[in-house]
Parts: structure tokens; sequence; C-alpha cells
């Protein structure tokens, strides 16, 4: 019988399975030396089974008759011949086995059951590779067992699990510690927590110095590379790397014979059945990837690389289709080309500092990649690098970068905005091909050429700028289904380009630099578009009034003979537009200008400011209509009562780079004629002007010319004027 002591503790146990405590086995077996063993069998293997005598709480072990001191366990049992694969020790197996001394339990066990050595006499034990949890009770009460080898495969050990026992010595070949219960009892709980010595893995005596109930062993000691072994996940990998690394023939392979091992070669190659190789890591002398190397192992799903790798060869990931990510090491300064060509689940990777080059296709078919950090010293970007990318939403070129490869970025359909570097003076052939979502881009100034199809079904790209030191487009640069409806050229002759070029030129507006609008006019299919605008030219007429809106940031500051303003406030109670005057524009501000006839070149500049403005811009050709919701819009023109803004009786179509005044409906209603005042700074103001010139040119606040001032506000000559 059971100790009493024992007693509340074992029926506890066996609370968590008693639905199995009518269990007997099915089986009976002799092996060579005439031990018998009963067993179950299930498909192919065996259990070795207790037998659980529910009246006294207790099991009789798999071994029927005298249990010898020193038991060897078949790796096979037969059952009319046909072999059985031990696979399992069953609960109870060898409970109370009190003569048990040694027991060696074959390679092919991968599970222990509870109590399964319960009170045996055994005083040393070797749990297999291929374990992966040790379960509670599983060495109760064993007063005997002193030493216990614990496998790297082992990931938990269960509470009460050494229970009673007396070791001096546990040694752990898992190189990350093993999770433990951590209740009153523990893992190791009565067992020598104080007394015994552990032995850990080389490398890892930090991590079990902090780990849960490791860290109160005696003390600690850290096992040399030789006797340390590497316990692989993937039994396929552990085969290969035997075979080609375990120089002593142990059938173990130790961290010392990793870290000797220095190229791998292609052993790997094609080869399908791996799916984890993150025991790489310990190959601490393998500074390079070789060519090839994982080339179409399409079910590895996880490696970890060695920190002190510094290259990647070419093709060395290709095709590893289930892999979804992966770390490179710092120290990582070259990337073949083609290196995780079509590893299409990988969604992230980080790109070392010491990568110069982004080679070609290196990247290309990696369907589920989102996202990527491309380091500072990047100074190529190499063709088809990103090719059918179609989850990358934004990528960040480094300045540095000087050449981006054909098709660089091809069906990158998620990719919404990208910048340019400044050095960059070539677009080449289908390098943003297929980007159906990108918006917006712009040019860098040295740009010289624009090749074909470079931005080719980009549907959603509203505009783009071509620099003045582009001298050839290619071909369906910019063609397809496009949104494509502002063009704005910088080029003062036109290029030859051809009738795919711009295959949404008729809805859209071109922009050209000042002066060549008639030339622009001429050229074949550039005189295709729907508007042609000279670029930042202010055109004022006789009336010294006009509307203006670019789609550049403007400077008025240093242009003399007009003047820029924006509608910044309306009174609805004394009908007064307030007009602001501005200098520093935002590109797409809507402006009123006041003037002296003529054109005028307005440069470009760059500017944070925000201004409070009803006036509207527009940059290309735009449909206005009378309201919109709950607005009224006006149009400047010179009407009944002079120049002066109006109400539109139906909807028509604005000319790109004019502006309209947008109010709302409640504030204007019944409303004849609305006055401006013009918020100039104190110098703007003349006050008792002479007005002998009969060539004055006079319009009062509501827009309208008149013969003479009298009293009030009037613009004279483009400049405002107050008479008394």
């Amino acid at each position: 019988m059971m100790k009493a002591k024992h007693f509340i503790l074992f029926i506890m146990a066996l609370m968590s399975y008693m639905s199995e405590s009518a269990l007997a086995y099915e089986h009976i077996w002799s092996d060579a030396n005439g031990i018998p063993w009963t067993f179950n069998i299930s498909g192919s293997n065996a259990t070795l089974f207790g037998i659980y005598y529910e009246e006294d709480c207790e099991y009789a072990p798999c071994i029927r008759g005298t249990i010898p001191q020193n038991l060897i366990i078949p790796s096979q049992v037969y059952v009319g011949g046909t072999p059985y694969t031990v696979t399992a020790i069953g609960d109870g197996a060898f409970y109370e086995c009190w003569d048990l001394e040694t027991i060696t339990i074959p390679d092919g066990v991968t599970s222990i059951g509870y109590d399964a050595f319960w009170g045996s006499g055994i005083t040393t034990i070797v749990i297999p590779e291929g374990v992966t949890n040790i379960k509670s009770y599983t060495f109760y009460n064993c007063e005997h067992l002193t030493s216990v080898t614990i496998p790297g495969s082992v990931t938990y050990i269960a509470g009460m699990a050494f229970e009673g026992c007396n070791l001096s010595s546990v040694n752990v070949q898992a190189l990350t510690p093993p999770a433990t219960q951590n209740n009153p009892y523990g893992t190791f709980y009565s067992s020598g927590y104080s007394i015994a010595t552990l032995y850990v893995p080389y490398g890892c005596k930090a991590a079990y110095e902090a780990a849960n109930q490791w860290k109160d062993f005696k003390e600690i000691i850290e096992m040399s590379q030789a006797s340390s072994f590497i316990t692989f996940v993937d039994s396929n990998v552990k085969s290969l790397c035997l075979a080609n690394w375990d120089t002593n023939g142990d059938g173990k392979l130790s961290m010392a014979e990793a870290a000797a091992v220095t190229t791998i070669g292609t052993v790997f190659k094609n080869n399908t059945s791996i799916t984890s190789f993150d025991e790489l890591q310990y190959f601490t002398s393998l500074t390079s990837i070789g060519n090839e190397a994982f080339y179409g192992c399409t079910n590895l799903a996880s490696v970890t690389l060695p920190d002190n790798l510094t290259s990647i060869g070419n093709e060395a990931f290709r095709s590893c289709t289930k892999l979804t990510s992966i770390t490179l090491p710092d120290g990582v300064s070259s990337i073949g080309y083609e290196a995780f060509y079509n590893c299409n689940k990988l969604t992230s990777v980080n790109i070392p500092d010491g990568i110069t080059a982004i080679e070609h296709s290196v990247f290309e078919d990696c369907w589920m990649l989102s996202s990527i950090t491309i380091p500072d010293g990047v100074t190529s970007i190499g063709a088809d690098a990103f090719w059918n990318c179609f989850l990358l939403t934004s990528i960040s070129i480094p300045d540095g970068v000087t050449s981006i490869g054909s098709s660089a970025f091809y069906q990158c359909t998620a990719l919404t905005s990208i910048n340019i570097p400044d050095g960059i003076t070539s677009i080449e052939h289908h390098t943003f091909y297929g980007c159906e979502h990108l918006t917006s881009v712009n040019l860098p100034d040295k740009v010289t050429s624009i090749g074909e199809y470079a931005f080719g079904y980009c549907n959603r790209l509203a505009s783009i700028n071509i620099p003045e030191k582009v001298t050839a487009i290619g071909g369906g640069a910019f063609n397809g289904p496009s949104a494509l409806t502002i063009v704005k050229v910088d080029v003062d002759t036109p290029l030859s380009i051809n009738e795919d070029c711009f295959s949404n030129r008729t809805n859209a507006t071109l922009y050209v630099p000042s002066g060549y609008k008639a030339a622009y006019e001429a050229a074949d299919y550039w005189n295709e578009f729907k508007e042609i605008i000279e670029t930042n030219t202010v055109n004022v007429g006789s009336t010294g009034f006009a509307t203006y809106c670019s789609p550049n940031a403007l400077d008025f500051s240093g242009v003399s003979g007009i003047k820029a303003y924006v509608a910044s406030d309306f009174d609805s109670g004394t009908n007064t537009l307030t007009l602001t005057r501005v200098t520093e524009v935002p590109a797409g501000e809507g402006l009123y200008i006041v003037g002296t006839a003529g054109s005028y070149e307005i440069p470009e500049t760059t500017t944070d400011a925000v201004y409070s403005n009803l006036l509207k811009g527009v940059t290309r050709a735009t449909t206005v209509s009378p309201t919109d919701g709950s607005n009224t819009n006006f149009i400047l023109s010179n009407g009944s009562r002079g120049v002066g803004f109006y109400t539109l009786s139906a909807e028509g179509e604005l000319a790109g780079g004019k502006a309209y005044l947008q109010l709302p409906t409640a504030s204007v209603a019944g409303v004849k004629a609305l006055n401006l005042v013009f918020d100039d700074d104190a110098t703007g103001i003349d006050f008792n002007p002479v007005l002998s010139k009969e060539e004055r040119v006079i319009y009062n606040i509501a827009g309208q010319r008149v013969s003479k001032a009298q009293k009030g506000l009037y613009i004279i000559d483009g400049e405002k004027v107050f008479i008394k």
C-alpha cells in the first residue's frame, strides 16, 4: 500500500484522469530476455501501460513478474508478428518498481504519463529527445533518484514532478529554460533546490539564472560547447545536420560542432520537407549564406540567422513560400540578387544599415510584404526589386539613392506615395507601372528622361510635373485609365511624344512655361489637352482685376504692378467682403488680383502659410454651379454694373487657373451688391489724392468703373485710395 502521507496527493493527481481508471492492457509480449510487457496499440504505435486497481488506488506495473535491476525498454513490441513502435510510457507504467535501479528508454518515446515512475528505485534517468513535457508526479517519491538528464525538447515540467527525490545533479539540455508550474510545491519541491547542481548548455547560464525556480538551485554550471547539444525542432533538419556536421558520429550535434561550420553550401536546396531551422543561430562561425542555400525550401516557415553573418548570397531563400518573416543580423552588408524572390508569405524584412545596394529582383513576387525600411547607406535599387509587392503601402527611399532600376516597383498596387530622391536622373521603363493607388509623385529637377510606361496604369495619379531637363518621354509613360488631370511641364520646347503617352489628356489641364503656350498648342498630342495654361503667369485685363490660382506655391513680394488678395471675411450685416493682401501663397489658393493690365510671371516658393479664404481656386477647368449645398457661388465678371462678383444663372465651366467666391446662401439672400474692403497696411491708404490725371482708371469698392471719385474708398490705378 502507498504511504499514508501521500494518499491525499495521489487522489488529487488521479482526479484529472479518473475516467481512464478502467483501462486494461490489450496485449502481452515477451522480449528476447523473457520479460513480458503489457501494452495497448494505436495505429502503428504502442503505449506501455500499468494496470490501475481502483479498489486500492494503486497500479500494477506494465511488467508481469520479477523486475530486473537494470531494465531496457524495447523500441518495438509485437502482436502476432506485427511490430509496433513504443512511443509512450503510460500512467503508472513502473509504479513502485522498488528493485529497479536503472532504465533505458528508447529514442522513439515522446510521452511519459502521470505517476509513470512513482516510488520506483531508479537512481538515474535519461529522458529521451522528443519528450516535450514532464507531467505531475512522474518521478514522485523516487527516493534513490540522484541524477536526471532533461532533453532540449522538453518545454514544460509540471509541479511535483520530482517531489521526494534526492537529486544532486540535474542536466538540462534545453537552450531556453523549460516553463515550470508555479504552485506552493513547485516542480522540484523537496527534491533539493538547495543541494542540487544544475548543469545548463553553453551560453545559457544567464537565462537560467533569471528563470523562475531554475534560479533557486544550489549552483548553476555552464557546460562546455562539446557537451552542450542542439535540440532540433525539425527532424529533417536534424538528419541533414548530423549527416554533414556530426564529426564524432555520436548521433548528436554539439554546440562546438555547429560553431565549427563555416559554410553550409546547398545541403538544404530544394528540400521541401524542412519546416524550421531556428537552430541555425548556433552556427556562430557561419558568415555567409551562400548562393541558393535554401532555394526551393517551399515549407521552410522559420529560420534564425547567426549574429556573425555578413552576407546572403544570390537566390539564397528564393521560393521559400512559407517563410513569413526573417531578421537579418546587423552585420549583414550584402544581399544578393533574387535572395527572397517569390517568398510570397514574407510580410516584413529589416534591411541592416550596412547594405548599400538593393539588388535586382531581391523581393520580387513577395506578395505579402507590407513594410520595409531601406537604410540611409543604400545608393541603388535594382531592376524588379519590388516587382509584385502588392501589399507594400509606402516606402521611404534614402536621399543617397542615385538609381532606381526598371520595373523596380512594378504592380505595387497598394503603394500610395513615394519620394524620389534628388539624385535620380532617369525614371526607367515600367518603374511604377500598375501602382494603381499612387496619388502623387514629385520628379526631381535632375531627371532627364522618363521611360516607357514608367507610370502606366497608375489609375489614381492626379498630377505630374515634367522637370525642365527632361529630353525624352517614352511611349505610354502615363498611359491607362488614369485620373491624371494636371500635367505641369517645365520644358520650353514641346518634346516628341506618341499618342499613348497621356491617354487621359482630353480631360486634363496642361501647364506650360510662360510664353510657350502657342508652341504647345501647335505640337502633336500636346495640343489635345483640354486646356493649356501658362504656368505662374497672371494675366490682368484692362479692368485691372482678375482671379487666379496656381498649382504651385508662389511669392508675390517682389512683383511690381499687381497685388494678390484672399477673401478673408464677409460681414452679412453690411454686405462687406474683406480682401486681405498676401505675398507668400500656398499651391491651389484662390486669389483676387488687382493691378495694371499685363502679364506677370510669379516666382515659385515654399511656404507653410495657411489662410482663411472664401475664394475657391481651381487648377483645371471645373464646372461651377449656382449653389453648392448651403452656399452660393459668385464669378468675377464684367457685368451690367461693371466688374464685380456675380451669381450664376446656370452652371458653367470655370477655366483652370481661376477662382470663384463662395458665401453662405443665408447671408447673401437679397443682396444686390457686395462692398469690398481691401485690408492693406497703412501705407496702402492715400488720403486727399490729387485726381487731375484723366488717364487714371478708377473703380468703386463694388468693382465698378466710375468716371471720377467722390467721397469713400476707391481703387485707382491698382492702389487703394480713400477720399474724404
